[in-house]
């Protein structure tokens, strides 16, 4: 094995400027987010060099997100390390679930298959290299991650090379110094540009990385996402500072690149490193939180919301039927009502007509004060009528309707609901967006869905 000062470039990836497409290559949980799923993706890193020789290193990836707890991804990738060459291919997959209210946790997995050989003879007469038949081998390396989020805060770790087999040796060749460790603390907060195409936000990672035999690294970055374009510094402590800039030209291309510089006294005297990155998008943009029945619930649209709507959908028909039987108890309850109307009426007239037969020979003040009394009941009875028509409600076509009763802590009456969330980040984010365009949003919460709805006071 090569010790530090024998190589210039550490035998890791050097992804830590991905932040966005291809993300999963640096933890593949970001597939789950990061990675903008559904789309294809290619990103490619010129190290300390021009643009006009080969890439030191190419990713091509396509990935998806196959439902709001799973995603996934395919690829391809050529690696030179400065000593050897690796080519070949990469699987990902990640989960999320939900362990506590607000509270997810994510695991993922990077399955990398690759051939490996001398990216240059003249490397050959090294003494600490293997032998020649156990260069030229193909290689399995695992890679896992896990991740923990509560609301924009995350924290996750990665072990790049949990298992790296040389099946030429039948031997693992994972240093006996250890294994290359990345931990990562992240921060997203939503911003409010070119809301009227989508939502925007700042994302912030903190990073440090292990590896064995190398000088440890740390960094930081700051991604600045809008529908139509990002935006994003960073520094390592040994690669140095960066900047770069993307366009997402339509709502299915995007087009970005990005530029460091190194900081130490060693690396003075190279050129800087260029990364280059393309993608084309299938599939909406990922957001925080998808809304997707009005104007205002667009901006907060994300994969959760479109399976919920699809689960609704599923349940259309079901939740029509339940309503039609809910309407036709209530009109048969207003029938019951109007019939023991009818009754009492039909009493209280003829109790009167007794009252007046019998005070026929009372003076005229008193028959003309008894009908005014009568005249003054049959008011009140038809306002009572009229009353009671009035609560029979009707939805119009078109309008969506659904009766709850006894639920706790929901007082009767009538609710606009703008918006419905499972997940509180979300709902605080929208509720946070009515109030500042001057609404009085309002909420309650209905224990046997499991979402809070959010309506306008």
């Amino acid at each position: 094995m090569l010790k530090a000062q024998e190589m210039e470039l550490p035998v890791d990836f050097r992804q830590h400027n991905l932040t966005e497409y291809n993300s999963s290559l640096f933890s593949p949980v970001f597939s789950l987010d990061r990675n903008q799923p559904q789309s294809v993706a290619f990103w490619s890193r010129w190290q300390w060099q021009t643009v006009d020789g080969d890439p030191t290193t190419a990713f091509f990836n396509y990935s998806r997100r196959i439902n709001r707890s799973m995603a996934g991804g395919l690829g391809g990738f050529q690696q030179n390390t400065g000593v050897f060459l690796n080519r070949g291919g990469v699987l990902n997959y990640a989960f999320t679930t939900e362990i506590a209210p607000g509270l997810d946790f994510s695991a993922g997995l990077n399955l990398f298959g690759y051939q490996r050989e001398l990216a240059d003879d003249s490397f050959i007469n090294i003494p600490n290299l293997p032998d020649a038949e156990d260069i030229d081998a193909f290689m399995l390396q695992v890679a896992p991650g896990i991740r923990l989020q509560y609301g924009p805060v995350s924290l996750g770790v990665v072990v790049e090379d949990m298992f790296n087999y040389n099946f030429s040796t039948s031997q693992n060749e994972v240093a006996d110094e250890g294994n290359i460790l990345i931990g990562i603390l992240g921060f997203q907060t939503p911003i409010r540009i070119l809301e009227q195409y989508g939502q925007s936000y700042l994302q912030h990672t903190i990073y440090y990385k292990s590896l064995p035999l190398f000088d440890n690294q740390f960094g930081i970055s700051t991604l600045l996402s809008t529908p139509r374009f990002w935006a994003q510094l960073g520094f390592n402590n040994y690669y140095g500072a960066s900047g770069g800039l993307g366009f997402r030209i339509s709502d299915k291309f995007s087009l970005g690149a990005l530029i460091e510089y190194g900081v130490q006294d060693d690396f003075q005297d190279k050129d800087p490193t260029f990364e280059l990155v393309t993608a084309f998008n299938f599939g909406p943009r990922w957001k925080p939180e998808s809304d997707e029945v009005s104007s205002v619930e667009e901006m907060l649209i994300d994969d959760e919301e479109e399976q919920r709507d699809k689960e609704l959908e599923r349940g259309n028909e079901t939740r029509i039927k339940a309503d039609s039987i809910a309407m036709q108890e209530k009109q048969r309850r207003l029938e019951r009502e109007k019939d023991s109307l009818s009754a009492v009426q039909k009493i209280t007239a003829e109790k009167l007509a007794d009252e007046i037969r019998q005070k026929q020979q009372d003076s005229i003040a008193t028959a003309k004060q008894e009908a005014q009394e009568i005249a003054a009941i049959k008011r009140a009875e038809e306002k009572e009528k009229a009353e009671q028509v009035q609560t029979q409600v009707t939805p119009r076509k078109g309008e969506k309707y659904e009766e709850a009763v006894n639920e706790e802590g929901l007082e009767a009456g009538y609710y606009l609901i703008a918006n419905v969330f499972r997940t509180k980040r979300y709902y605080e984010a929208f509720m946070k967006s009515l109030t500042d365009r001057g609404l009085n949003p309002k909420s309650f919460y209905r224990a046997s869905r499991k979402y809070n709805y959010v309506y306008l006071g």
